[in-house]
C-alpha cells in the first residue's frame, strides 16, 4: 500500500515536470531570437536544445526525481522565472506581444 503510493505520486510527479518543461520549451520556440541576447541571455538555440534534451528525457526517463531529470527541472525552472521575464520586458511576447492593457510594469503584476 505505501509503495502504491509512493509509485502514484512519482508518476504524477514526473506528468507535473514533463508539462512544465513542454510548456518552457513550446514558449521559448513561440519567443523572437533576436530578443535572447537583446536581454542579456544565452542564445535561443542554446535554450531550445537545453528545454527540448531536458522534455524529451523526462519523457523517457522512468525516474522524475533522476539527476538528469532534476537538472532539467532546474533549467526549466531558470528560463520561466529569469529568461521568460527578460524576454516579456523587451516586448517578446510570444502570442501576439504583450498585454492588451499596456506595458507591463513590475509593481503591478
Amino acid at each position: 500500500m505505501v509503495f502504491e503510493a509512493l509509485n502514484s505520486f512519482l508518476g504524477l510527479l514526473g506528468l507535473v515536470t514533463l508539462v512544465f518543461k513542454v510548456f518552457t520549451f513550446v514558449d521559448c520556440v513561440t519567443r523572437r531570437g533576436e530578443l535572447f541576447p537583446a536581454a542579456g541571455k544565452q542564445t535561443k538555440a542554446f535554450w531550445l536544445i537545453i528545454l527540448g534534451i531536458a522534455s524529451v528525457w523526462n519523457f523517457f526517463s522512468s525516474s522524475p526525481i533522476g539527476i538528469i531529470n532534476l537538472i532539467g527541472i532546474v533549467a526549466a525552472l531558470v528560463y520561466f522565472l529569469d529568461v521568460r521575464p527578460a524576454l516579456r520586458d523587451l516586448g517578446g511576447g510570444g502570442r501576439g506581444g504583450g498585454s492588451p492593457f499596456g506595458p507591463r510594469s513590475g509593481s503591478n503584476w
